[in-house]
């Protein structure tokens, strides 16, 4: 055996043309598929992060008929005297970190103009504990403490998000209009000055949302203390864990309220990224064909080319077999070069991608994800496409060495194919 993989590896340095076609096309593939995992791993990883920083804590607690609508952000089905909720929330686990928060859309209105937004009441003392959110605040002088202290202290003022801020072309100082139909189905409107902006990577947050103090929010909606949710925050989203603490949660909250872990949350998303797997790997698999094609094509040029070769070595003894395993182990090795040589290139790609990211804040390809994307893949992607590379290039292999086992020996000896 040790024997044919030595003439297998000569004849790999010997055909230089055919060998570099052959690892141009392995490393061609394992380079695309390298780079798709990463750029594909990564919308999902960092999409997932950021729901988790800003929108969508480990656990999350709302109205049993608020759920089903979460997306329209009525100001319907809200949480009723949401504090004796926490307050029970907290006998139980007094290191429990819980906020609340009030969500509603409403118009925002300058001047002759207006637009939608979403009003985010938050509850400045806590929601730190829980989310991010409030870590991307900047000012001119970037004094993130004194913003936040002015945003509780001081009434009918807020944070804008980055992008709506520069859509509608305003500045840190400006006041704007909020009007809204309150739970009662009253028409209320207040003035509000902006003192801070946002900037999450959360196109919810910065494109439509409109940030104060949850107090603010309750008078403009008129919710009289009601809340939408009220957030729990866990180190991981571990779905185990999470239904363990749900199901302590569960035993002592009332009976209107619904606790949904994060994976609950955002089932349809998940469901949405296992669909993108699954087209990722019909990818790979068409781009793995065009590789084997390709590779077979050349190796079939090779047997023609090296009959000689191969009569010469059926006519010393070589069974079938051999013959077959000397073309299938050049195949592997050339393999095993390229995949090699695709993780090489692809390192510093990759590095670029998951230290710098790609900003996609002017694209609508992807619905809803971070305005930046950060390239992730894990190391054992590494090793499994080397022995893709191996696997792709032996099968590619097997057509032509069966080819050469075929050929008549005597004709070929005599000068004739």
């Amino acid at each position: 055996m040790i024997s044919l993989i030595k003439l297998s590896y000569r004849n790999v340095l010997r055909n230089k043309k055919r060998t570099f076609l052959t690892f141009l096309a392995i490393t061609i593939g394992i380079l695309a598929f390298l780079l798709s995992t990463t750029i594909i791993n990564g919308i999902e990883k960092t999409t997932i992060r950021n729901l988790f920083d800003t929108t969508t804590p480990a656990i999350k607690i709302y109205n049993k008929e608020y759920f089903i609508d979460r997306n329209e952000i009525p100001l319907e089905n809200l949480i009723v005297n949401p504090d004796s909720t926490i307050k029970q929330l907290k006998k139980e686990n007094p290191n429990l970190k819980v906020a609340k928060r009030l969500k509603y859309r409403a118009r925002l209105i300058i001047s002759i103009n207006e637009t939608m937004c979403n009003v985010t009441g938050l509850d400045l003392t806590n929601d730190i504990g829980v989310f991010k959110v409030l870590n991307g605040i900047f000012t001119p002088d970037n004094n993130k403490k004194e913003i936040l202290t002015q945003l509780k202290e001081e009434p009918y003022t807020c944070l804008v998000g980055k992008t709506l801020l520069s859509d509608l072309e305003l500045n840190i100082g400006d006041e704007i209009s909020l009007y809204t139909r309150t739970k009662n189905n009253v028409h209320n409107a207040l003035v509000y000055k902006i003192i801070g902006v946002v900037n999450t990577e959360n196109p919810e947050i910065d494109a439509f949302s409109v940030i104060m103090k949850i107090e603010d929010a309750i008078s403009l909606g008129d919710t009289e203390g009601d809340v939408s949710e009220i957030n729990i925050f866990y180190h991981n989203t571990n779905e185990k864990e999470l239904q363990a603490i749900k199901a302590k949660i569960a035993q002592n909250l009332d009976n209107n309220l619904q606790i949904y872990t994060f994976t609950e949350q955002i089932s349809d998303l998940l469901t949405f990224f296992g669909i993108r797997q699954k087209a990722q790997q019909l990818i790979i698999i068409f781009l793995l064909i065009l590789a084997i094609a390709g590779i077979t094509n050349t190796m079939l040029m090779a047997v023609f080319e090296r009959t000689k070769e191969i009569g010469t070595l059926a006519a010393i003894g070589m069974k079938d077999r051999k013959i077959i395993l000397v073309f299938l182990f050049e195949g592997m090795i050339i393999g095993f070069i390229g995949g090699v040589f695709a993780i090489v290139i692809s390192i510093l790609p990759i590095t670029i991608l998951s230290n710098f990211g790609i900003n996609i804040s002017n694209s609508d390809l992807i619905s809803n994800a971070p305005s930046k994307i950060y390239g992730y893949i894990d190391w054992y992607f590494f090793p499994l496409a080397v022995i893709i590379g191996m696997i792709t290039s032996a099968l590619a292999t097997l057509y032509p060495s069966i080819k050469a086992t075929k050929l008549n020996i005597a004709l070929i000896l005599r000068g004739n194919k």
